[in-house]
C-alpha cells in the first residue's frame, strides 16, 4: 500500500495524505503477482474493504480506505484478535460485536438468523464461560457466521411489539438536518481514523459531505461543523499516526474565541516509525502538502490545501444506507 499510495500527496515519508487517489489492488499480492496471498486471501481482503453488501451487491456500509495502518495491532485486535491470551475467539468483533448484534442491533433480540449451511437458524442461548476458561465467545460463532445481509441485516431498523423504537432509530448518527444546533451557535468538530477497523472514514466522509449539500457548501457546513481525517490512526487512536491532538482545545477555541480550526496539528508518539513528528490533520477537505522547503518532520512546513470535489469519487465514499459515525442530529451541544 506504502509502495502505491505514498508519494500519491506528492512526499514519500510513510503517510497516505491522498487516499482518495490510492488505486491499491489486492490482487497484485495473488497468485498472479507476488505470491504473498492465496486467491481466497485476496478475495476476502477485497470484501472486507469493500464494505458490507447484500445478495445483489448493494452498499449496506461504506468501504475501507486502503490505508498502511491496518498492519498496525489496532486494526488486527478487532478483526481477528487475539484481544489477549486465551482460548477461543476474542477479537473485539466477536467480544463486542458479537454481543451488541443480537442483542442491541436486532429486533426482537437475539431473533433466529436466516442461517448459512452448517448454522441454520443460528440462535444464542450462552454469551460463553467466564473469561479464560476454554471456549471463551465461541457461543457468538455461529449466529456471527449466520448473518445473512439479505435477511438479518433489515432488522437493524426493525420495530416489533414493545420495540417501538428501532436500533437505529435512537443510536443512528446519519441524520444531517442540524438546522437547530447551528441557529443555537453551537460547534461539531468530527475527527475520524483513516485506518480505523470499526467506524470508516468513507463513512464520515460521505456524511459529511451530505451534510455540505443540505447546509449550503463547504464555506456555509464549515462555519458550525469540520471534520478531520487522520491518515494510518486505528480506532480513537494508534497505528503509524500524527495521532495525538487536541481537538478539544480547538473546540473550546471556536467556541469561546470564534477561531474555527482550519487543521489540528497531530504529532507522532513513540511507538511510531517517526517519534516527534508533526503534521495539520487538515479540515476535510483540505489535505496536507509539503511547501519543498524545511524538514519534513515538522508541520510548519506544510499547508493545507483545498481539494476539488472532482478530486473525490462521491459514489467511492458514500456513506451507505446503515452505520454509526460520530456526530448526533439535533443536539444542542458543543
Amino acid at each position: 500500500m506504502l509502495k502505491e499510495c505514498d508519494g500519491k500527496d506528492g512526499l514519500v515519508d510513510g503517510i497516505v495524505s491522498n487516499p482518495q487517489a490510492c488505486r491499491f489492488d489486492p490482487r497484485t499480492l495473488g497468485p498472479q503477482g507476488s505470491g504473498l496471498l492465496s486467491a481466497s486471501q485476496v478475495r476476502a481482503l477485497r470484501s472486507v474493504f469493500d464494505g458490507a453488501r447484500d445478495s445483489k451487491g448493494r452498499a449496506l456500509y461504506a468501504g475501507w480506505f486502503w490505508d498502511p495502518g491496518i498492519a498496525a495491532p489496532g486494526w488486527r485486535i478487532w478483526k481477528i484478535g487475539p484481544l489477549f491470551p486465551a482460548p477461543g475467539n476474542t477479537s473485539l468483533n466477536t467480544t463486542l460485536g458479537g454481543a451488541a448484534l443480537p442483542f442491541v442491533f436486532t429486533t426482537p433480540p437475539n431473533s433466529k438468523t436466516a442461517g448459512r449451511p452448517g448454522y441454520p437458524g443460528a440462535v444464542i442461548t450462552t454469551a460463553g464461560p467466564v473469561p479464560g476458561l476454554p471456549g471463551l465467545n465461541d457461543a457468538f460463532m455461529p449466529w456471527l457466521l449466520s448473518f445473512d445481509m439479505d435477511v438479518d441485516a433489515p432488522e437493524i431498523y426493525a420495530r416489533s411489539g414493545i420495540y417501538s423504537q428501532s436500533a437505529m432509530d435512537f443510536m443512528g448518527t446519519r441524520s444531517t438536518d442540524y438546522r437547530r444546533f447551528r441557529a443555537g451557535g453551537s460547534k461539531l468538530i468530527v475527527y475520524s481514523g483513516q485506518a480505523d477497523p470499526v467506524f470508516s472514514s468513507k463513512y464520515h466522509i460521505g456524511w459529511y459531505r451530505d451534510l455540505i449539500d443540505r447546509s449550503g457548501g463547504v464555506r456555509d457546513t464549515q462555519q458550525f461543523a469540520r471534520l478531520f481525517v487522520v491518515p494510518g490512526m486505528n480506532h480513537c487512536g494508534g497505528g503509524p499516526a500524527t495521532s495525538q491532538f487536541d481537538a478539544f482545545g480547538a473546540l473550546v477555541k471556536w467556541v469561546e474565541q470564534g477561531q474555527g480550526p482550519s487543521a489540528l496539528i497531530g504529532t507522532a508518539p513513540a511507538d511510531t516509525p517517526w517519534p516527534g513528528r508533526t503534521r495539520p490533520i487538515c479540515a476535510y477537505p483540505a489535505q496536507p502538502r509539503y511547501t519543498g522547503h524545511g524538514s519534513i518532520e515538522d508541520a510548519a512546513n506544510f499547508a493545507c490545501v483545498a481539494m476539488r470535489d472532482d478530486d473525490d469519487d462521491h459514489e467511492e465514499h458514500s456513506s451507505g444506507g446503515n452505520g454509526s459515525g460520530h456526530g448526533n442530529d439535533d443536539n444542542d451541544r458543543q
